[in-house]
């Protein structure tokens, strides 16, 4: 076989040509032995019809010879033109055949393979795409197709035989790992990100999630706000959140997003940017917020700062709907500070109380700080205290021995120092009662004893609604 365009001789099942890379239509050969079958059927009608072989070969006569000879009589009868019908027909139908068996995808993949295997991987990717053309929906074809390519080092063309897979098979993982392979390869995280945006459903992205660089998510929408917002932002790939809160926009120099952003009153726009783990920016997401949450009143102490020798209680009243929080080592208190319930104890010692009310929509009043000095004046100390009320359980027969014993109990009773505190104007020191049992388990009564600092006397406490208690002396 030449070539058409420049008559080179090419090499048996070449596709193109390797001296000037026309491409080869191939045509389709017939074969000897239907061509001889044909030849012979052709034949046996002449002798039917009263000719000879010879009659179907060039004749030898001159032209005046065969003006001479007679012309013989025709008869021919209807059997003779259904023999002849018969033939052209199987004719017809053995060249369709042929045609169709060298077209058929399965023809083409086995050429394909062939010349695969030969080496001939230009001619083997042509069959391949032919068998591609004819059987569009097959799959394993294209796959073949596109691994061919890949064995030809164009990896642009094996990126769109991948991306043609996707089109009829959009979850092909063989495709999707493929195609992230070879951009991976080069280095093109952000190819694959375009890729995977335009390609993968929902439940791809979530396999290939941490190439993908999806915008940041806002737990609150834009808009007008009553209350303060704690404001999260999540993305669900490995990276990094950027954020600005004046407008401007976000990049690596900006703020690392790592805990909720508190948006008091005010007007903000918020700009945030996700940038993956290869580099790969998101797109900016910018939303407005105006915060016209109105702060509460701050909240009222009852103790003013000062100095005292004898126990206090530190009683605060909050604004309707608001919580009171505090701290006492100096920081400022928020909703993550102690919340304040009863009344406080003063503490011995140096104390700095912070107090903040936080209202239902999050918004915090002033702060207002108190600065303590307490020197307790007691004729005993707490120890001396806890030494008179086991004393006392014992004498009333509560318990059998000062160790914490009880007849009526296997276990036995401690107490710990609580705090001082001044209930019906008697100044005491406050002890919690434990039950022991074995080595291990500890658990706290409902009994709180109280030893009053003038005469030693016991008393029971008992706590009753909000700051208030009622005591009793135990006999």
């Amino acid at each position: 076989m030449v070539c058409p365009r420049c008559g080179e001789v090419l090499g048996d099942g070449n596709m193109y040509c390797e001296f000037c890379g026309e491409e080869i239509q191939i045509v389709p050969e017939f074969m000897p032995e239907l061509e001889s079958s044909i030849e012979s059927s052709l034949q046996g009608v002449a002798k039917e019809m009263g000719g000879s072989n010879e009659g179907l070969n060039k004749s030898k006569t001159t032209p005046k010879e065969r003006k001479a000879e007679p012309t013989p009589a025709t008869n021919i009868k209807p059997t003779y033109l259904l023999g002849i019908a018969m033939i052209i027909v199987v004719l017809i139908c053995a060249i369709g055949i042929m045609i169709y068996h060298d077209n058929s995808a399965d023809y083409q993949m086995k050429k394909g393979n062939e010349q695969y295997e030969a080496g001939h991987y230009k001619n083997a990717a042509m069959y391949y795409k032919n068998a591609v053309r004819l059987e569009p929906e097959n799959l394993e074809y294209r796959l073949k197709l596109a691994d061919m390519y890949l064995s030809l080092e164009n990896v642009e063309a094996a990126i769109v035989a991948f991306e043609d897979v996707l089109e009829f098979d959009p979850e092909n993982t063989i495709a999707y790992a493929e195609i992230i392979s070879l951009y991976e390869k080069y280095g093109k995280y952000g190819a694959i990100n375009e890729f995977l945006l335009k390609y993968a459903n929902e439940n791809m992205q979530k396999e290939f999630v941490n190439y993908l660089a999806l915008p940041p998510e806002f737990s609150y929408e834009e808009g007008d706000y009553n209350k303060i917002l704690s404001l999260t932002l999540t993305d669900e790939a490995l990276g990094t959140i950027f954020y600005t809160l004046d407008g401007s926009e976000p990049n690596e120099s900006s703020p690392i997003y790592g805990s909720a952003i508190d948006l008091t009153r005010g007007s903000y726009v918020v700009k945030a940017v996700f940038i993956n783990e290869y580099g790969v920016a998101s797109e900016t997401v910018s939303k407005k917020y105006e915060i016209m949450a109105l702060a509460p009143d701050a909240p009222i102490i009852s103790l003013d700062s000062g100095e005292y020798d004898v126990p206090q209680l530190i009683q605060v009243t909050a604004p309707i709907g608001c919580s009171i929080y505090y701290t006492l080592d100096g920081s400022e208190p928020d909703a993550n500070s102690r919340i304040y319930g009863e009344a406080l104890p003063l503490e011995e010692g140096i104390s700095h109380y912070k107090f903040v009310a936080i209202s239902s929509g999050n918004v915090p009043s002033e702060v207002v700080e108190r600065n303590y000095v307490f020197n307790a004046i007691a004729p005993f100390t707490k120890e001396q205290g806890l030494n008179m009320l086991t004393e006392h359980l014992v004498n009333i027969h509560y318990l059998t021995d000062v160790s914490g014993s009880s007849a009526n109990y296997p276990g036995k009773f401690s107490y710990l120092f609580g705090e001082m505190r001044s209930i019906n104007g008697i100044p005491m020191y406050c002890y919690n009662e434990y039950y022991v049992y074995g080595q291990q388990a500890k658990a706290m009564t409902s009994n709180k004893f109280g030893v009053d600092w003038v005469n030693g006397a016991v008393y029971l406490i008992k706590h009753s609604e909000g700051d208030n208690y009622t005591i009793s002396l135990f006999k």
